[in-house]
């Protein structure tokens, strides 16, 4: 609780005042997440009708690193060991991921089945957040050209797994 109240420029008195745990600062921080990411799903509807499977892996990709950039807890506090005074949040959010996953992937996909679309976009998430930690650890240099790399193994595996479904865009 002192690093919060040091990092927020805070007395940490006062941090107990709105927050009585650690842990109710962790669900607070996930669920502001929460309502943050909204505006990049809605952009990504906006946006979904004039892509291509390339195109939809690359934003998909740029759109979460970016919110993770601007974020660095999100990973934390969905991945790591947080206990939370709301059980069930952490799932919840990335149960919100993958379901925007699935909805855009049926759009490309209208008649695949629910079964197999829920399993290509786990697969999707996966590399999205793979997509996210190589960005984190590799070197500014190599980011441009690795990235190119991960969202080639994306829409590669999109278009592999979708091509029975795909209909005329």
């Amino acid at each position: 609780m002192s690093s919060i109240a040091e990092k927020a420029g805070a007395p940490i008195g006062s941090l107990y005042q709105f927050f009585p745990s650690k842990e109710a600062i962790a669900d607070g921080l996930l669920s502001r997440y929460l309502g943050e990411i909204s505006p990049m799903w809605e952009e990504l509807d906006e946006r979904l009708s004039t892509m291509d499977l390339g195109e939809f892996a690359h934003a998909l990709i740029q759109h979460h690193i970016e919110f993770i950039r601007e974020r660095p807890a999100f990973t934390e506090l969905i991945d790591a060991g947080f206990r939370s005074s709301q059980p069930g949040l952490r799932s919840e959010a990335r149960a919100i991921f993958t379901r925007n996953v699935q909805r855009f992937l049926q759009i490309f996909a209208p008649g695949i089945p629910v079964d197999r679309l829920r399993n290509i976009a786990d697969v999707a998430v996966q590399l999205v957040k793979a997509a996210n930690a190589l960005n984190m650890h590799v070197s500014r240099r190599d980011a441009k050209a690795v990235m190119e790399e991960i969202e080639f193994v994306l829409r590669s595996y999109l278009e592999n797994r979708l091509a029975a479904w795909r209909g005329k865009k």
